[in-house]
C-alpha cells in the first residue's frame, strides 16, 4: 500500500474530508486491487459521505474476500435496514452477532514508532494522538454499531412472531 497515500486518506478521514479519502484509496487500489484495507475503507468512507449506495458496493465487494468480517456486516445491515428491506437487514444482523467476538480493527504499533519521530516536523504534529482519538473513537462506534444491531435483531423478531 502506498505509505503517501494512506497518510493522506488518514489526514483526510480525520478532517471529516472524505472525498480526497476516498481519492487516496482509488489510487492505492489503482496499484493493488486485492487491497482488503482500501477496500474495506472506501465503504466507511462512501458511508461518512452519505453516499450508501457506492458504500454498499465497496462493502459487496470486501464480503466477497472476508463473508465474516464485522463491521461490513454491520454497514450492510444498516443498508438494507435504512433501504427498507427488513428480512435481508435481518440476515447481516444475524451474521454480525455471530461475529461480535472479531477483534477490533487495531492501528499496528510499528505505526505509532513511526509517527514519533515524524513528529519533529510541523507537518505531523499531534498526529500521533489524532490517530490515539481515532481508535478510541473507533471502539465507541463499534459498541454503538452492536448495540443497534441487538436492538434491530429484537425488534425484527418481536414484530414477525405476531
Amino acid at each position: 500500500m502506498s505509505f503517501r497515500d494512506q497518510m493522506i486518506a488518514s489526514k483526510a478521514i480525520g478532517a471529516k474530508n472524505y472525498d480526497t479519502a476516498i481519492d487516496a484509496y482509488k489510487r492505492i487500489l489503482d496499484e493493488n486491487k486485492e487491497d482488503c484495507h482500501a477496500t474495506g475503507m472506501l465503504a466507511f468512507c462512501y458511508e461518512w459521505k452519505g453516499d450508501i449506495a457506492r458504500a454498499i458496493i465497496h462493502a459487496d465487494n470486501f464480503l466477497n474476500r472476508f463473508p465474516n468480517d464485522l463491521q461490513m456486516l454491520l454497514l450492510s445491515a444498516r443498508y438494507w435496514a435504512q433501504s427498507g428491506d427488513e428480512e435481508r437487514a435481518y440476515g447481516f444482523v444475524c451474521r454480525a452477532l455471530e461475529n461480535a467476538h472479531e477483534k477490533a480493527y487495531k492501528v499496528p504499533k510499528w505505526f505509532f514508532k513511526l509517527l514519533k519521530p515524524l513528529s519533529i516536523f510541523k507537518k505531523f504534529r499531534g498526529l500521533e494522538e489524532k490517530v490515539e482519538r481515532g481508535e478510541q473513537i473507533n471502539g465507541k462506534y463499534r459498541e454503538d454499531q452492536l448495540n443497534w444491531a441487538k436492538q434491530y435483531k429484537a425488534w425484527y423478531e418481536s414484530n414477525k412472531s405476531t
